[in-house]
């Protein structure tokens, strides 16, 4: 079940988030490929998935703080925690740049699952306002759901569910913040 969450911080939090990294000096890296796979991810071949390079910075990598931007969205990891309501740790938070392309026409990036495990949670806060639709799919490939990126929107959901996002092709960019937690273990 996803859990959607317009504004979920503060207008000014927003404007900040989306101005640091909107900034021309922010450091993005890039990669050839549109979902970062490690070992614990799982993707789903489909014939309307496109990959393709995209931009991105990690903030947590293996449960470790990665960027001194961390604290620049620690107000969304931190209420986000509350929310969910569960002890947890963020095993991984990435910033996800993608840039206008056209041929997204109908189509996405691949279907993934960004952890294997099924106690995780997976969160995704939109930074700036943008085309380029999250899509989700059940274990069949159907799209079951579409969520366009809205500034300050935060889509959070526990358990495997397949989703894609797709480059926007009005918008110049679309960011987004990806934050993947797993309950501590007692």
């Amino acid at each position: 079940m996803l859990n959607i969450i317009e504004d979920f911080i503060k207008p000014r939090y927003q404007d900040e988030i989306e101005k640091v990294f909107l900034n021309n000096n922010f450091p993005y890296f890039y990669t050839t490929e549109s979902v970062y796979l490690d070992v614990t991810d799982t993707v789903m071949p489909d014939d309307n998935a496109l990959d393709v390079p995209q931009f991105f910075h990690f903030l947590i990598l293996d449960g470790k703080i990665n960027s001194q931007f961390y604290n620049t969205i620690a107000p969304v990891a931190n209420k986000l925690v509350d929310v969910i309501d569960v002890d947890c740790e963020i095993t991984r938070c990435k910033i996800n740049m993608n840039t206008i392309d056209t041929r997204f026409e109908n189509k996405y990036h691949t279907p993934h699952i960004d952890n294997a495990f099924e106690e995780q949670i997976t969160a995704l806060y939109y930074i700036n306002d943008s085309d380029g639709d999250t899509f989700f799919f059940d274990n069949k490939g159907n799209i079951t759901e579409r969520i366009t990126p809205k500034k300050g929107k935060l889509v959070w959901w526990k358990g495997k569910i397949f989703h894609a996002k797709s480059s926007p092709i009005k918008s110049l960019n679309r960011l987004v913040l990806n934050i993947n937690l797993l309950p501590l273990r007692k």
